[in-house]
C-alpha cells in the first residue's frame, strides 16, 4: 500500500481522507489531481492515506466499495463517499464545509477521532483481522461440534450392532442348554439335527460380532485412519444424480439402462459428499463393465434401520464365487469373472476403506446371473 501522509501533526485533530485506486488500471490522473490539490494547501489540517485495492482489497470489501478511484471522508463524522468523475470537483465543495466542522470541534475542545468507525487504517486492519479470526474460529467450532454428534452417533450404532448377535447367541445356547438338561420340564428333547442348527446359528452370530471388531479395530490403522472424512448433510438422490451425469457417455456407449429405486421420503445421510460419491463411481464402472451391451443395472436404496440407510447396485454379469465374497474387497486380489474382462482392479478395497471410514458396511451377494454389492451409510441426526 503506497501512502501519502499530507501533514501528520502531534495533534490528532485532522480531517482524515480515503482515496482508493487501482495502480493496475492505465487512468490514475483524477486521484493525481486530488493529491496535486491538497499538497498545494500546506497549511490544510488534513491526513491522507492512498490505497491501492489490488494490495488490500479486504478494505475495499469493508467499506463497501465498488468503483475506483473512491474518496472517503473519515473525519470529522459522519463519513462521506464520493466516486465519479468529479472528484476534484467535489472535494473542492466540501472541503471549506469539512474545515468548518474540524474549527467548530477545536472549539469544543472535545474532537472525537473515534466515531462509530476505527479512526485509522492500523485501526481498520486489525479490526478485520480479528474479524477473519472470529469467522474462522467459529467455523471451527461448527466443524467440531458436527464431529462429536457424527462419534456419538458411531458409538450408539456401534454398541448397538455388537449387542444383536451377542444377544442371539446368547438366546440359542440359553435353547440349547434347557433342551439338553432332563431336569426341565419345560423344554421337549432336541433332534440332533436342530442342534446342530443352532450351533451353527450361533457361530454365525459370533463370527459377525467378530467381524464388527475387526472393522472397528482396521478404522484406528493402516490406511483407513489415513481417510480424512468432513462429513455433512445429503441427500442420497443428489450425490446419486451427480455420478449419473458423470458417468452417462460411459452407460450410453453400451445402450445400458439405468433402473433407480430411491425413495422419496429416505432421510438424508451423514457423509463426505466427495467420498461416497467416489464409492458410487467405482461400483458403478464395475457394473457397467460387467453388463451385457443393453442390459440393465440397477440401483436402489432402502431406509434399513433408524440409525442407517442402505445402497444397492446390481449388474447382470457372470457373478463372484461366494468363496471370493470378502477377497475382492482386499488389495491385490482380482477375481477373473470372464475370459474377456481382466477381473476387479484397486476400486472395492478403496471403497471397502472409504465406507469403514464412515462407520458403514460394504459387502457383495451373488448369483450366476449377476452381483449386488450393498453399503450402508449413517442417517444424518
Amino acid at each position: 500500500m503506497s501512502v501519502l501522509l499530507i501533514q501528520e501533526p502531534e495533534n490528532p485533530s485532522l480531517i482524515q481522507l480515503l482515496i482508493f485506486v487501482d495502480e493496475r488500471s492505465k487512468n490514475t490522473s483524477q486521484y493525481q489531481e486530488v493529491v496535486t490539490y491538497l499538497n498545494g494547501d500546506p497549511q490544510a489540517r488534513i491526513q491522507l492515506k492512498i490505497i491501492d485495492v489490488g494490495e488490500q482489497p479486504d478494505l475495499a470489501e469493508y467499506f463497501r466499495l465498488v468503483a475506483t478511484p473512491t474518496l472517503i471522508k473519515l473525519y470529522p463524522l459522519p463519513r462521506q463517499t464520493f466516486a465519479g468523475s468529479n472528484l476534484l470537483l467535489d472535494l473542492k465543495n466540501w472541503l471549506p464545509a469539512w474545515i468548518g466542522d474540524l474549527a467548530d470541534m477545536d472549539e469544543s475542545g472535545a474532537p472525537n477521532l473515534t466515531g462509530d468507525l476505527p479512526s485509522n487504517l492500523s485501526q481498520i486492519s486489525e479490526f478485520l483481522r480479528l474479524a477473519d479470526e472470529v469467522f474462522l474460529l467459529r467455523q471451527q467450532q461448527s466443524a467440531l461440534q458436527e464431529q462429536l454428534r457424527f462419534k456419538e452417533q458411531v458409538i450408539n450404532i456401534l454398541a448397538h450392532d455388537l449387542r444383536n448377535p451377542l444377544t442371539a447367541t446368547s438366546l440359542t445356547l440359553d435353547t440349547i442348554s434347557i433342551a439338553q438338561n432332563p431336569q426341565d420340564l419345560r423344554s421337549a428333547k432336541l433332534q440332533p439335527e436342530m442342534v446342530q442348527k443352532l450351533i451353527v446359528r450361533a457361530k454365525d452370530q459370533l463370527q459377525r460380532a467378530d467381524q464388527l471388531i475387526s472393522d472397528i479395530l482396521q478404522l484406528s490403522q493402516g490406511a483407513v485412519a489415513e481417510i480424512q472424512i468432513f462429513p455433512h448433510s445429503h441427500r442420497v438422490e443428489d450425490l446419486l444424480q451427480d455420478v449419473l451425469q458423470q458417468l452417462g457417455e460411459r452407460f450410453g456407449a453400451k445402450q445400458q439402462q439405468l433402473a433407480t429405486d430411491v425413495p422419496q421420503d429416505l432421510p438424508a445421510v451423514y457423509v463426505d459428499g466427495q467420498l461416497v460419491k467416489q464409492v458410487l463411481v467405482n461400483l458403478l464402472e464395475n457394473a457397467s463393465k460387467y453388463t451385457p451391451i443393453g442390459s440393465c443395472i440397477k440401483i436402489a436404496a432402502l431406509h434399513r434401520t433408524s440409525q442407517k440407510v442402505q445402497i444397492s447396485i446390481m449388474d447382470n454379469g457372470p457373478g463372484i464365487p461366494e468363496s471370493e465374497y470378502e477377497l475382492v474387497f482386499q488389495k491385490n486380489y482380482r477375481v477373473q469373472r470372464s475370459n474377456q474382462e481382466e477381473g476387479y482392479g484397486l476400486g472395492l478395497p478403496l471403497c471397502k476403506s472409504i465406507i469403514l471410514a464412515h462407520y458403514g458396511q460394504i459387502w457383495v451377494e451373488s448369483t450366476e446371473k449377476g452381483s449386488t454389492f450393498h453399503f450402508t451409510l449413517l442417517i444424518y441426526p
